[in-house]
């Protein structure tokens, strides 16, 4: 690992490869199991550097964002068909009609971190990294590796409820955070299919963080936050 410029951290494609690669027959816990290592050792290293830096304030901006009576953080690995987000449009639509309370007494965060991170990433981010090849998702209508996100702003009938669409959620008061370690790692994963380096990986990765989106300095740091904000924390289980 290689401290360059502005307290950056340069990583390099060649050795996280050899570290998060375990090869073609890997399972996906394998692979699962390898990126939760590979996080840990990143975060550590990166964290005297770049968490420090001015560009980095942002990052837990949301917290003063939460202003509902009733909270909850929704805690999201996996892209898995988008089912946390179904589960937070749940909380506010249960309340809405069981309950009478309107959006803006409640407060929904969704926190993508590891390999639900592409979820708060724009469609130019899915179609330059070729996201949908890498995670093995395909576009429900040409049935073709996805090139968009779908789930930012689905198309009519492809989620299983309509609001479950991140844009529209966001206009009911949903807020999310992206894990800007998930950011690091799979940027690099990435970044030679792209033909650019590690480096300029990150820096579009973090650009193409879609609008209203929140990075945080890692998800985890989101959870133990929301939790000292009294949130029920509910983590959406990655699929075996």
């Amino acid at each position: 690992m290689q401290k360059t410029g502005e307290g950056m951290v340069t990583v390099g494609y060649e050795r996280i490869k050899r570290f998060a690669f375990v090869g073609s027959s890997a399972t996906k816990q394998e692979w699962s199991d390898r990126l939760d290592a590979l996080a840990e050792i990143l975060s550590a290293a990166i964290a005297p550097t770049v968490y420090a830096q001015p560009s980095e304030a942002r990052s837990e901006d949301w917290l003063s964002k939460i202003n509902g009576t009733h909270k909850q953080f929704f805690d999201a690995v996996t892209v898995n068909d988008g089912w946390a987000l179904g589960y937070a449009v749940n909380f506010l639509n249960a309340n809405n009609e069981a309950y009478k309370l309107a959006d803006n007494s409640l407060s929904a965060v969704v926190g993508l971190r590891h390999f639900a991170a592409p979820l708060g990433l724009t469609d130019v981010i899915w179609a330059k990294y070729e996201l949908g090849e890498f995670f093995k998702l395909n576009d429900p209508a040409t049935k073709q590796p996805l090139a968009r996100n779908m789930y930012f702003h689905a198309h009519e009938g492809e989620l299983l409820l309509p609001d479950m669409s991140i844009d529209r959620f966001m206009k009911r008061g949903a807020i999310f955070t992206v894990c800007n370690v998930a950011i690091t790692v799979l940027s690099s994963l990435t970044a030679k299919a792209a033909g650019v380096t590690p480096d300029e990986a990150k820096t579009e990765w973090t650009a193409g963080v879609i609008g209203d989106a929140y990075r945080s300095r890692r998800g985890a740091c989101g959870q133990s936050s929301a939790r000292e904000r009294v949130f029920v924390l509910l983590r959406w289980l990655r699929r075996r």
